[in-house]
């Protein structure tokens, strides 16, 4: 690809190759450590890019001060709704999980299945009831539904004081997986499963692209009328004919034994799904400098969460993927960077059906549900995301290892996965972008996203060029 932006990256990359520092395998070098030479995407100040996972101390200006009276801790979570999402003088996180006795002894504790939850060093210890947890919320915020998924609901939080700062919750039902409370009711989500999501989303906080944690809390009972609000006028707004329209939370979760998990971040921004679906029904195209910015803005962030964590994300689809709009560009003052054109910047959600290594070797993953294999939609859009899923699970099943059963494979790293939702995420923006531009350097950019698509495809298995997103965002590097 011609042009100033490009130039300078190019000639940094031929002149590595010249050096003799090959790509791939070749000389007992892997991309690994090409990614460190490549220092691709500059780090924000203060942070250490190159650390792996796994990071958390809590207790920083980023996150709740949590106060032990049970009564006030969503009061108190209410009040640093309004603090800034910044990641730079976050400190590392110690590499723990389970919360520290510091020289107490307790006596005759009986370990529950929730203890899952609630001995994870950054859950609150105690159950808290729901209603409790959310007094004072109707004076001290605004509340809105921004989203539903299948096992959770997504609230939006602005503090009245402080307008226009905001923090993201997502509230997920959860059951155990034996005895009273765990039969089949309104997709809940098992607490070991909910344990792991959690862990996930603490885990890959401090990694740039990734959605920053601020809290978790175990709560019980039935919705508060706040939350209820907010449901109810998110449904009212759906087509007749969606599943959740006219629906109420109130009468669909009235158990005053329900367990829920409430996870509190910072907020990323606007989904990419919402905006192509604005961007279809106006017939708004999309410059190919914004495209170009969200496609290898996903890309980069999942290189580094392959360095960092060996991660896939296994469902990164456009609801999954937020653009928060920037007061200006991103800074390239870095020698070796795909430049940044437009004001937008990716965060990474959503990490349900993730798979990650901890700094302990600890494997984090979770069996993706068989029945999604087997979805057909008359939606083109869904069922294109269907058939990733199946061809996700074909390439997982070939990588398994003798004796490792179908649930057990998920935790294998395949990161071609990322691959193809990358392939995925490509083709969903470049449908409402617009290819025609009279600017070489645009027309160049345009060319070189189409080329990509090719490129990623998985529709013939022996012409996949690129096995991780790390080998996707160096191989252009060099390549061009």
């Amino acid at each position: 690809m011609a042009g100033g932006h490009l130039k300078k990256y190019r000639d940094g990359a031929k002149k590595m190759v010249a050096k003799g520092k090959t790509y791939g395998k070749k000389k007992g070098r892997d991309l690994a450590s090409i990614f460190l030479d490549l220092s691709i995407s500059p780090s924000k100040p203060g942070t250490n890019t190159t650390t792996r996972v796994l990071a958390p101390t809590l207790k920083n200006h980023n996150e709740p001060l949590l106060e032990p009276n049970a009564a006030l801790e969503g009061e108190q979570a209410a009040k640093t709704a309004h603090q800034d999402d910044n990641k730079e003088n976050r400190p590392r996180r110690k590499a723990r999980f389970c919360k520290q006795s510091e020289g107490r002894t307790v006596k005759n504790k009986k370990t529950t299945e929730i203890s899952e939850l609630t001995s994870l060093d950054f859950v609150k210890t105690d159950v808290v009831d729901f209603q409790k947890f959310c007094k004072g919320w109707e004076q001290e915020v605004k509340l809105s539904k921004i989203g539903q998924g299948s096992f959770a609901t997504v609230l939006k939080m602005e503090l009245n004081i402080v307008p226009g700062r905001y923090s993201i919750w997502k509230l997920m039902p959860i059951k155990p997986s034996k005895g009273s409370g765990s039969r089949p009711y309104h997709n809940q989500t098992l607490i070991k499963d909910a344990a792991t999501e959690v862990k996930m989303l603490f885990a890959m906080s401090d990694i740039d692209g990734f959605v920053q944690f601020r809290s978790a809390h175990v709560v019980k009972g039935s919705v508060p009328n706040q939350i209820c609000k907010a449901h109810e006028s998110w449904a009212k707004k759906l087509d007749r004919g969606d599943t959740w329209y006219g629906t109420d939370m109130s009468t669909e979760y009235s158990s005053k034994s329900q367990l829920w998990l409430l996870m509190e971040m910072t907020d990323a921004g606007q989904d990419i799904d919402s905006m192509l679906c604005t961007a279809r029904l106006e017939k708004k195209l999309y410059s190919v400098h914004e495209t170009w910015d969200m496609f290898w803005g996903i890309a980069e962030a999942l290189m580094r969460g392959e360095a960092q964590a060996e991660f896939e994300h296994r469902d990164l689809h456009p609801g999954n993927v937020c653009i928060k709009i920037r007061d200006k560009p991103l800074d390239l003052t870095t020698e070796h960077g795909i430049p940044r054109l437009s004001k937008h910047e990716v965060t990474l959600i959503d990490y349900t059906q993730s798979r990650l290594t901890l700094e302990s070797s600890e494997v984090l993953a979770t069996a993706i549900d068989e029945s999604i294999f087997r979805q057909i939609d008359n939606d083109p859009d869904a069922q294109r995301q269907y058939d990733v899923y199946r061809v996700m699970r074909d390439i997982v099943k070939k990588e398994k290892k003798p004796g490792v059963t179908v649930s057990q494979m998920w935790k294998e790293y395949v990161p071609m996965t990322n691959v193809l939702w990358l392939h995925h995420m490509l083709r969903e923006l470049m449908a409402v972008t617009r290819k025609a531009s009279e600017s070489p350097e645009e027309l160049d950019m345009i060319m070189a996203l189409i080329s990509r698509e090719v490129e990623l495809s998985p529709a013939i298995e022996e012409r996949w060029k690129y096995h991780s997103a790390r080998e996707v965002v160096c191989g252009f590097l060099v390549s061009h």
